[in-house]
């Protein structure tokens, strides 16, 4: 296996890879798309299809069926340990490059600058000071709290050093390994010189998500996670299940790394991606 990969998780929607399969081979990565045991012909018919007889996208089923988000990434960094793979991305399957090259985030992960490093996404202009004429530089960080959960690199072991994901999180996986990363010591990032698009509209059909097949299921998953997070972490980090779940991502960080990260949030820093100032 190569040092770096690509892993996308699917499921229920083997028509999204001709969308979104050609744009990531463009990479020039190895990719994995792990999905549900009983459509692993259906994703490999498909790729074949797309891509042709010699492509080397390979697909593989989770060692047990219907669990869930949280236990698809799980099982999607367990993977890249076994196989010695130091950093990843973890893909969507409804998300495409658009600017960029991945190796960016997978070389600022693979140095230890981060446990996590996403793409810049179009929204986040909305979010961030100043977004729009920063996202036009590239090699630009910025530490963030609540998870650009898209397309993100992953080092490998620091992730499982962190704890990885929480398996028995639906809804609120990544935040949890963003919780468990600040804890170890790492923030996460986003990146600017890797551009994503979203082809899909939130909680369309299919998907990572698809065992939520309603809005009601999804709201019922979520104040499940909400419990569940809220029983781990306690009133000091998360917000009581009583009300809208949330995250004191500053005090998070004040507490694990130091007020220099606190400080970075709240202020949404920008860094250079070589800067020895990253909290």
């Amino acid at each position: 296996m190569s040092e770096y990969g690509i892993i996308i998780i699917s499921r229920d929607r083997t028509e999204m890879l001709q969308k979104t399969l050609p744009a990531w081979e463009q990479q020039e990565i190895p990719i994995l798309i792990m999905t549900e045991k009983a459509q692993v012909p259906a994703y490999r018919i498909e790729a074949r299809r797309i891509l042709g007889r010699r492509t080397d996208v390979g697909v593989i089923g989770h060692p047990e069926d219907n669990k869930g988000v949280g236990y698809a990434r799980e099982s999607a960094v367990n993977f890249a340990d076994a196989f010695g793979v130091k950093a990843f991305i973890m893909a969507d399957d409804d998300t495409i490059v658009t600017k960029g090259s991945v190796r960016s985030l997978l070389d600022f992960v693979a140095k230890e600058r981060g446990i996590v490093c996403a793409g810049w996404m179009p929204n986040y202009g909305l979010w961030l000071p100043d977004g729009n004429r920063l996202a036009k530089q590239p090699g630009l960080v910025i530490p963030r709290g609540a998870s650009p959960d898209r397309v993100f690199a992953l080092n490998t072991a620091l992730v499982r050093a962190a704890g990885n994901f929480n398996p028995q999180l639906t809804t609120l996986d990544t935040q949890e390994v963003n919780r468990r990363g600040i804890r170890s010591g790492y923030m996460w990032y986003v990146h600017t010189s890797v551009h994503l698009r979203m082809l899909n509209k939130p909680h369309d059909p299919g998907g990572i998500q698809a065992l939520a097949r309603t809005a009601e299921e999804r709201a019922r998953q979520n104040q499940v996670d909400h419990e569940i997070t809220y029983k781990e972490w306690g009133e000091r980090y998360i917000s009581h299940p009583s009300k809208r779940m949330a995250t004191k991502w500053r005090l998070l960080a004040s507490d694990f790394i130091g007020e220099h990260a606190a400080e970075a949030l709240r202020d949404c820093r920008v860094y250079p991606e070589d800067s020895e100032e990253l909290p």
